[in-house]
């Protein structure tokens, strides 16, 4: 089924709840145009015993029953149009953190990347929950933060539509 992987992990490594005020329907087009703009995106990292700090790339994958597709601008559409037919309580996504140590002159090198999976629910009118999963790698990028980080980018997708941002209740992270 697209939007979610029916072998999701049983071990949830952060958890976040939140609270919003429009439709389910709407919160999930913002969610999936959110992370397909997430794909692909470069940001920095605060520096962590490193003079220079370290660029990060995301890759993203969306659910499709037992494997993942790459969140292309095609594959965005596709699901918006599979969600305008019928309400989806589940989306699922896979999010692989590349990570590069800048270096002097310009240059950089690759770092073991972070591979987790993300669990949208949309439960009850008015409350998102949001599962993440670490599947391999270093948490360079502490999955507290991921979760802020995807967040924002609902909100950003939200502000445009001129909708309240999403309001945090609970956030844990092992």
């Amino acid at each position: 089924m697209l939007g979610v992987f029916e072998n999701f992990p049983s071990v949830i490594q952060a958890y976040a709840q939140f609270s919003y005020g429009f439709s389910p329907a709407k919160l999930q087009v913002l969610v999936v145009e959110a992370m397909g703009r997430l794909n692909s995106q470069k940001e920095n990292l605060p520096p962590e015993g490193s003079a220079l700090g370290l660029t990060t790339a995301y890759e993203v994958g969306v659910a499709e029953s037992n494997s993942f597709i790459f969140l292309r601008e095609e594959e965005v559409e596709r699901i918006k149009r599979h969600l305008s037919k019928g309400k989806n309580d589940v989306l699922d996504f896979f999010v692989h953190i590349v990570y590069r140590h800048n270096k002097s002159g310009g240059k950089s090198a690759p770092l073991w990347g972070d591979f987790n999976f993300v669990r949208f629910l949309f439960q009850e009118r008015g409350s998102l929950e949001i599962q993440v999963s670490h599947f391999k790698g270093t948490r360079r990028l502490p999955l507290d933060e991921l979760i802020e980080r995807l967040v924002a980018k609902i909100n950003e997708e939200a502000e445009k539509r001129r909708l309240k941002p999403l309001k945090l209740i609970e956030l844990k992270s092992l």
